[in-house]
Order: structure tokens, then sequence, then C-alpha cells
């Protein structure tokens, strides 16, 4: 390791192609693979910054993108000293350093993966700092890869050997964790003679990107595999030039497939009410949200807000954005708050209550809920329709009687916009015989008056009442329901 002083210098990225979207091998995983973008790093050197513009930064676009993948690779100007990569941001927000590899080595390189979990969803430029032992750096190439489905983080890591630098193929095994997991692996050969050359992959690896700089002084080349199993060894290989005083490194990391993390929006259409509900193996921050219905579906006076509740615990809304407040224009059709000075910790397996903030009277499933982390992500949560009421409990008791029964026949034959409260106990939306064996099916659930069992014989007259209600009101015409009037 070098004693001296090392000195921080802005490198640039150059964008110099962009590949087609690329899916997982064989269609086995959960990760896919949105896009690949090459760049390459600007330079001191004259040959390097004529030849690549090092004063424009890659610009990329990140949608759909949930993590960000950078492998890097450079070299020193100068014979014996180091260079390391320090820092790594895309649209002003920094990555992590997964494995890096460098030795001081003839012209000392170094082959970094870096990521970045839920990157901006838009267009942004990427930047990149180093720390040289003296005279920057020679030049760089950078591969770029865009993922979806990716758990939080890196699972397994790989790098060479720096004592074997001369040798190629030179490997870095790596162990996977999971099955259908991602493995990256890249090389970079930099050293004297300056004639390293342009690296390639070998298969299984597929190529993300390669390229070399200064007069072919130094070259990086990245690869990815698909891997179906966990605990496979994995030991990706490249072709690049060799022996003498060449400095060659590898490096390889793993990417695994991940469980979609949201919060979730969970509203009983028997009840009204709602819950959001936390991801149940990560605490989410959180500083606004908004619920959306097209149908009107929102009860706003029925709502209890975070800033009804003082959930952030700093007293009564006061205008100034330091704790939640309701957004304005609340309503049927829309409920949102924000807390525009801070942010609230939605932890694993959290329920917070929003009161009654579903009209059931309306009880149109169409409830869109969206939140902002504080990270500033904008993310779709889900919906989930899910009663807590007994079923064939009609009026909401707690118990499935006769006084649920009297409900259903005075309603049978409801062809459309029937309610839990009407005998619509399937959620379809009438009440017909389905409702009537749900009712009997569940009679006494909840425990009867004085705790007295029906006998069998008056559920069979349920059904008979309900078979003289349908023969009623069906008429002698057959008419369907849709097409009788004047009944009661």
């Amino acid at each position: 390791m070098t004693t001296e002083v090392r000195t921080r210098a802005v490198l640039a990225f150059t964008v110099l192609a962009a590949a087609l979207p690329v899916a997982a091998a064989g269609g086995t995983s959960a990760i896919s693979i949105v896009s690949t973008t090459k760049g390459y790093l600007g330079s001191d050197k004259t040959q390097v910054a004529t030849a690549h513009n090092g004063t424009t930064l890659v610009t990329y676009d990140a949608r759909g993108v949930n993590k960000l993948v950078i492998a890097i690779g450079t070299e020193a100007s100068f014979n014996g000293k180091s260079i390391d990569v320090t820092g790594l941001t895309f649209n002003g927000t920094g990555f992590t350093q997964i494995v890096q590899e460098r030795t001081l080595f003839g012209d000392g390189g170094t082959a970094e993966i870096w990521y970045l979990d839920n990157p901006y969803q838009g267009t942004g430029t990427f930047s990149v700092s180093t720390v040289s032992g003296g005279g920057g750096a020679n030049g760089g190439v950078v591969a770029i890869i865009g993922l979806a489905g990716t758990a939080y983080g890196a699972a397994g890591i790989g790098d060479s050997d720096a004592a074997n630098y001369s040798v190629a193929p030179i490997t870095s095994s790596i162990t996977t964790t999971a099955d259908d997991s991602l493995v990256i692996a890249m090389v970079e050969n930099s050293g004297t003679p300056n004639s390293a050359g342009t690296p390639s992959v070998n298969s299984p690896l597929t190529l993300i990107a390669n390229g070399s700089w200064g007069n072919q002084w130094g070259g990086v080349a990245a690869g990815y595999q698909f891997v179906s199993n966990s605990g496979t060894t994995v030991t990706p290989t490249f072709t690049t030039n060799n022996g003498g005083t060449y400095a060659i490194h590898t490096v390889a990391a793993e990417f695994i497939p991940g469980v979609p993390h949201n919060l979730t929006l969970r509203v009983d259409p028997v009840t009204g009410d709602t819950k959001i509900l936390g991801d149940a193996t990560r605490t989410f921050s959180i500083n606004y949200y908004q619920i959306t219905s097209a149908g009107n579906s929102l009860d706003a006076a029925h709502w209890s807000s975070l800033a009804d509740q003082d959930f952030e615990g700093g007293g009564s809304p006061n205008g100034t954005g330091n704790g939640w407040e309701e957004a304005g224009g609340a309503g049927s059709h829309a409920l949102a708050e924000a807390f525009l000075l801070g942010n609230s910790a939605i932890g694993a397996s959290a329920s917070i209550s929003l009161g009654k903030g579903y009209n059931v009277g309306v009880g149109a499933e169409d409830l869109v809920f969206t939140y902002r982390t504080d990270a500033g992500k904008i993310t779709d949560g889900l919906v989930e329709y899910v009663t807590s009421a007994l079923p064939g409990d009609a009026n909401l008791d707690g118990v499935v009687d006769a006084a649920d029964y009297i409900v259903l026949k005075k309603n049978f034959g409801t062809a459309s916009g029937a309610r839990y409260r009407n005998g619509d106990f399937d959620g379809d939306r009438d009440a017909d015989w389905d409702d009537l064996q749900i009712l009997t099916g569940n009679f006494g659930a909840g425990g009867l008056a004085d705790g007295i069992a029906p006998e069998p014989a008056s559920l069979g007259l349920l059904a008979i009442g309900a078979m003289a209600v349908i023969r009623r009101r069906r008429g002698h015409d057959g008419f369907t329901w849709g097409e009788t009037h004047g009944e009661s």
C-alpha cells in the first residue's frame, strides 16, 4: 500500500452504447436485466481525452429498475501508483461498493462492483470520484446494468488473488446462496507494456460490455450468468493478454431474487375499516401517501388520518410541515396527507388504522394506494379487500342467526347493487341461493341467544322459505330478477 498523500479527481462518463433489454436465461429467474450501458472514463491523458470526450456525464433512464449495478475498471497513470474508486452516484444518490481487487504492480489498476437499490425512477446522470497515489487515471471502462426483481443488497462475492496478476484466464469463484440468482463478473487488465488490449468474457458468461483505453493500455470486460440452483460454484473466466508485467484483476458478485417489498392498504368492504400494513420483513419510512377512487368510494368524514392521530407525536398540525397534515380537497375521490419536514417509520408487520375511510355504500373496489419514501421514491402500494365479518352476519352483531336470515329474506332476488348488509355474503353484488348457503352453513356462528343451537329442521325451513321467495318473485312468466317489476 502506498503512503503517499492521494488527491481526488473527478472522472466523467461518456456514453458509447445502450443495449436492448435482456431477458433472464430460459425465463426461469425472477431477476431481469432491463438495460445495459457502456461508458469510458475521462482522463488527463491527451490520447484518452481526445478519443473519449471526458467532459460529458453518462445519462441513463432508470425507469423500471430496482437496482443499478456498476462494474468499473481503471488504472493509475504512473507505474507503482495505486488508484481506487471512492464514490459513485446516480442523480446525486450514492452507490455501495460490493467488492474490489487492486494492486500496485505495473500501472496499478482496480476492478470494482458497486450497486444502488431503488434508484431515481427517471433519467439521471452518473458521476465518479477517484483517489489516486499520483498522476490520476489513465482511463477506464464502466459497465452499467439495470436490474429488476432483485432483493435488497448483494449476496456472495468473489475476487482474484492479487499475487496472480500475470496469468490469464484468471478467475474469481463464487458459490451462489439462492436459487435463480444472477452473477455479474468482470476483469480489468493494466500494466506495462501498454498493450493490454480489449478483454472478453468466456462462456457461460454473457457479455455486458468491454473496451480499452489509450492505445490499448488497459481494458475491461464484464458479463453476467443466471444460475438456477443455490450452492452452485461459479467460476467466471475471461480472455485477455497476459504475461510479463501485466496486472490482471477479477471480481464477481451475486444478486438474488427478491420478494416484492410494499406497504399494503387493507380495506374491509363490509365495515369500511382501512389500515396501512407494513411489509413483513423491513421498515419503510414515508412522508406522503394518497388513496384515490375513480368510483368515489372513499369516506373523508370517517377517515382517521395520521394527522388526526398525531402519528409523529409532535402535537396538532400547525401548518409548518413539522408533522402529518391532510392535503386540501379530501373527499370521496381522494384522501392524502404529507409530512413535509420529516418522515415516519412504518415498521415490519405494522398495522395502522385509518378509520372507516371506505364507503361500503358505494363499494367500488377500485382504490389506488400510493406513497413516497424518505428517499423520494413514489411507489404504488398493494390494495387488498379483506373482511373481518362472520360469513352470513348481515347485521354485524357478531352472531349468525334468524335476524340475519330476515335481512336475506327481505332482499332475496336482488340482482345487482346488493351489499353485505343486504345479504350479499359472497361479494357478487346480488342476494341469491349462494348467499343462503353461506348463511345456513354458518348459522349459529358466534353463539346464539341463550346458547341454543338450531335444530336441523330449522335450517331446512330456511331453505323452504327461500324457495317460496324464489317462486313468488319469479312470477308466472319466469322473468329473471332484473326483469321483474313491482315486487316487494
